[in-house]
């Protein structure tokens, strides 16, 4: 398995915003400055409409130690920070910025307030085998669907699964968690073995699982 490229590596550390402001001391629209110096955010807030952190308080099109941050979201009860690199280095990048905004700006923060991370990676790749290669009932189903299709278009097209999606039980908790999906690319043929995948999972993890899937695939179907 090849990765391409990362198109999204985020992680959400939850902690409540006001346990970083205590006693009151900090007044917040007095920090987006040195936080756009820090990151060269190209769009950043500036009206009083902006500054709502129940929607999310967004910085976009950053840049830091070598790494894009195309957002920083600031809510009432956590940081969302994504890079295109890995979800360490979100991590890091997020860390890293409330220690010096400890330093900076006179907030409180321990890494111990974080009392939640939740992660989501969207990642392009590129595989040595056809990991959506449907077993055989689905396989004889698209023969059947290819020679329908046939008789009414007058043309063959090759059919094949284009996309899944693994999910929980919604019912039991309907948290806005993302299921793991993996989809073709679109502008791809099915040979080429792209794929965007997306999972709710750290960058790192989200490759292992994806590379054991693609061994139990090769192994399952094409072995021999």
């Amino acid at each position: 398995m090849h990765l391409e490229a990362v198109i999204t590596a985020r992680i959400l550390a939850f902690v409540e915003l006001a346990s970083l402001n205590p006693r009151g001391r900090v007044f917040f629209p007095h920090v987006i400055a040195p936080i756009v110096e820090r990151f060269s955010f190209q769009k950043y807030p500036t009206k009083p409409e902006d500054f709502d952190e129940s929607k999310g308080v967004e910085f976009l099109d950053g840049y830091f130690n070598g790494v894009n941050v195309p957002k920083m979201t600031i809510y009432n009860n956590g940081f969302l920070v994504d890079t295109q690199s890995s979800s360490d280095d979100s991590e890091k990048i997020l860390l890293e910025t409330l220690e010096w905004a400890k330093k900076a700006l006179g907030i409180t923060f321990h890494p111990n307030m974080i009392y939640r991370r939740r992660y989501l990676s969207d990642i392009i790749v590129q595989t040595n085998a056809p990991i959506l290669t449907a077993f055989g009932p689905i396989q004889k189903m698209n023969t059947t669907l290819m020679a329908m299709t046939e008789a009414i278009l007058g043309e063959r097209l090759r059919y094949d699964v284009t996309r899944l999606d693994v999910d929980f039980e919604r019912y039991q908790r309907n948290a806005p968690i993302a299921p793991l999906t993996i989809q073709r690319r679109t502008d791809s043929a099915f040979s080429d073995n792209r794929y965007f995948s997306e999972a709710p999972l750290p960058t790192s993890l989200h490759l292992e699982l994806l590379t054991q899937f693609e061994k139990d695939i090769i192994a399952a179907v094409f072995a021999g």
